[in-house]
């Protein structure tokens, strides 16, 4: 998946579970959370695989249900014995989680079995492409394709999921008060 749709699986999640349990609209500043928990998975193992060679393919620890499970359990058991911080580690660990989830999910609606490899390392591996290709050339080469793929005049069933997915959460996002850029303008402000 790309960032924007881990992105947009991630705020599906995240408002449907607050609309159900606070029956309001998310909050920005634990959007910003969200959006950060969305990409931390690529964000880490990627540049780990694509550019340090410390993991044969882009799917490592940050991938991992064994890491990330009991990572985010301890850090929701902290919140609650502190009694604060339960929206943020909640907000987060949707984004994450909602990530591990979508490369799941993705493989499936091309055809291919779930890659369960993907999200149980260290005790199993995902076989990765052979290349050279650092991590620039090789995102640049992934764009391009996906490029190449919007602008044909045959566009897959996949590739028209993909972009009502995108197009139905902005819409989502934009009926729940746009949720985030003023938080962060906020933070960039410091007030």
């Amino acid at each position: 998946m790309w960032p924007w749709e881990h992105l947009a699986v991630g705020y599906l999640c995240y408002s449907v579970a607050v609309h159900a349990v606070d029956g309001h609209a998310p909050d920005g500043q634990w959007v910003l959370l969200l959006a950060l928990g969305t990409q931390v998975p690529d964000l880490v193992d990627k540049p780990l695989a694509w550019s340090l060679d410390v993991f044969a393919v882009g799917y490592g620890p940050a991938h991992s249900v064994l890491v990330v499970g009991p990572a985010l359990c301890v850090a929701a058991a902290v919140a609650v014995r502190e009694r604060r911080g339960e929206p943020a580690v909640a907000a987060f660990g949707i984004g994450w989680l909602s990530h591990l989830a979508g490369d799941l999910v993705y493989p499936v609606l091309r055809g291919d079995p779930v890659p369960v490899g993907r999200v149980l390392w260290p005790v199993a591996s995902f076989p990765g492409p052979v290349t050279d290709r650092g991590l620039v050339e090789r995102a640049l080469v992934y764009f391009l394709r996906y490029l190449a793929q919007i602008l044909s005049l045959e566009p897959s069933p996949l590739l028209v999921v993909q972009i009502g997915l995108v197009t139905a959460v902005g819409l989502l996002w934009l009926a729940d008060g746009a949720p985030g850029p003023l938080a962060a303008w906020r933070l960039l402000d410091g007030r």
